[in-house]
């Protein structure tokens, strides 16, 4: 593990690496990942809304779209609105981070790890075939009502290992502000009246399960996740209380085996669900009552044989909503030889239905080609993308 902000040299390409131990991501403190990491130089947390709001990364002003989140190896999409909040990861079951760049990735990276100019890699605790059995319970508590419990579990033995962690926690965000109105007469401002008022509708409450089966046929990893918060009106607007309402759902079910023969081979393959229901009741604006269903399916290899790596993946994903079905396949393949030169492509597709009042259909072609030579320890990175983004909800 390398020391925080420091200049890691792999095979005379050298790139910057930002890596966290466990005794840091274990901080009481830290009640998500994106308080973490937002005190690290070269990159940017953007937190939209506060308590429970979506908090994006951003490196080197380049955008949260070029940044993958892989966690525990794994790549996490949304096609919903293209991005990953970060205050969904629980950080007492992440043991290291990693932010790095697609030159410096290490062995076995993921297919999508070639096509995206930053990686941020979140990896939880391995288990060991060894006896061993443990429970560990924590509470916490923080400003605005945040109570959270956190239990954990381990048991393995010389055939199995397991381990489950879950958390749940509540924050009602009833912050106070000042609020005023000032006019100017003449020059001279004039406070017409001023007051202190609590924020509303700003309670959160999320659930959150891992749990992890390593055997010798290979490793299975769920993952749930679960959310319910209010959304407050801008206080700018003099709109006091909002009835606006979201619900988040995100679960995944993962496999991974590695093989090691001749060549090192690495499998994994996941299916996973991610929903996401916004209402407005108020009957003095259009009332809004929608439910995004987001069901996908993941196939991925890695492949090492001495300085030649290689990687590729195959993905499938639906967004239903209303009466519109939206359909990606993603065809990725990346090739390296360390320390001269990688090359990846990136293939999707892209077919929108709308099945509404207008029958209609389109399909779009999206690619992505990246090409890294080096030349007298020289490094030169090229990318050529085309992406097509729908508007959705957020």
């Amino acid at each position: 593990m390398f020391p925080l902000d420091t200049i890691v040299n792999i095979a005379e390409v050298t790139c910057a690496v930002i890596s966290l131990n466990s005794n840091i991501t274990s901080e009481p403190t830290s009640l998500n990942v994106a308080e973490q990491l937002q005190h690290h130089s070269g990159l940017q947390i953007k937190d939209f809304g506060g308590v429970g709001g979506l908090k994006t990364i951003d490196v080197r002003s380049m955008g949260s779209h070029h940044t993958a989140i892989v966690y525990d190896g794994n790549l996490i999409n949304n096609d919903q609105n293209g991005t990953v909040d970060l205050g969904q990861f629980n950080p007492e079951t992440i043991s290291s981070m990693q932010l790095n760049t697609t030159a410096c990735s290490p062995a076995f990276k993921d297919a999508s790890e070639y096509v995206f100019a930053n990686v941020l890699k979140l990896n939880t605790s391995s288990l060991a075939l060894v006896d061993s059995s443990r429970t560990s319970f924590q509470f916490q508590l923080g400003s605005w009502e945040n109570v959270g419990v956190n239990v954990s579990h381990l048991k393995s033995s010389s055939l199995c290992a397991f381990n489950l962690n879950a958390k749940l926690s509540h924050v009602n965000g009833a912050y106070h502000f000042k609020k005023s109105l000032v006019h100017q007469i003449g020059g001279v401002n004039y406070t017409v009246w001023d007051t202190t008022g609590v924020r509303q509708n700003g309670e959160v409450l999320t659930a959150q399960l891992t749990s992890r089966f390593l055997s010798h046929i290979g490793e299975l990893f769920f993952r749930g996740y679960f959310s319910s918060r209010g959304i407050p009106e801008p206080i700018v607007r003099n709109t006091w209380y909002s009835s606006q309402h979201q619900d988040d759902y995100d679960f995944s079910l993962s496999y991974k085996k590695n093989l090691t023969r001749v060549y090192n081979h690495l499998l994994r393959a996941k299916i996973s669900y991610v929903g996401l229901h916004y209402e407005n009741p108020d009957t003095t604006r259009k009332i809004v009552d929608i439910f995004y269903h987001q069901p996908s399916f993941r196939i991925s290899y890695s492949g090492i044989y001495s300085s030649l790596s290689s990687a590729a993946s195959v993905s499938h994903s639906c967004l239903l909503y209303d009466d519109n079905v939206q359909s990606r396949l993603s065809l990725i393949a990346g090739v390296s030889y360390n320390p001269f030169a990688w090359l990846a492509l990136d293939l999707g597709c892209i077919s929108n239905q709308y099945t509404g009042s207008i029958k209609t259909s389109r399909n779009s072609l999206t690619a992505t080609i990246t090409f890294s030579p080096q030349f007298d320890n020289n490094l030169v990175w090229a990318s050529v993308k085309r992406s097509v983004r729908n508007p959705t909800l957020n």
